[in-house]
């Protein structure tokens, strides 16, 4: 899949989702979309800091924490206007950010599409018994 339709896929899972950046294993900023007629909140310099960036925050920050906390599925963060959320999708690093009020629905829209994004937790209370 290349970065264009990956950022394409993500705009059409749901109308709160703002902007989607793609960034590829060299780091180099593939796609770096505002979704049409949504009100931009930073300028584009802050969102391509932002797709520079979350290789390493992703790679060499979390990403080392694997073993008994498990594998790196994405990373998100709240702000006050928006949630932003980083996950891999094959060679891609695909950062987006979304509407408060699509908590959860974003993050069940793009599991269906992409897969475990956040941890399951029926699946934590059973190991926890």
């Amino acid at each position: 899949m290349d970065p264009k339709t990956i950022a394409q896929s993500i705009f059409e899972l749901d109308k709160d989702i703002r902007w989607v950046g793609v960034v590829d294993h060299k780091g180099d900023v593939k796609q770096n979309v505002q979704r049409p007629g949504v009100e931009t909140i930073t300028d584009v310099s802050t969102d391509e800091l932002t797709l520079r960036v979350f290789p390493t925050i992703m790679g060499l920050l979390w990403g080392r924490l694997i073993g008994d906390v498990g594998k790196l599925n994405c990373v998100v963060v709240s702000y006050s206007r928006v949630y932003l959320m980083a996950f891999y999708l094959e060679d891609y690093l695909v950062v987006l950010t979304f509407e408060s009020r699509g908590m959860p629905g974003v993050v069940r829209k793009l599991e269906s599409v992409y897969g475990t994004l956040l941890p399951n937790s029926a699946s934590q209370d059973a190991r926890n018994v």
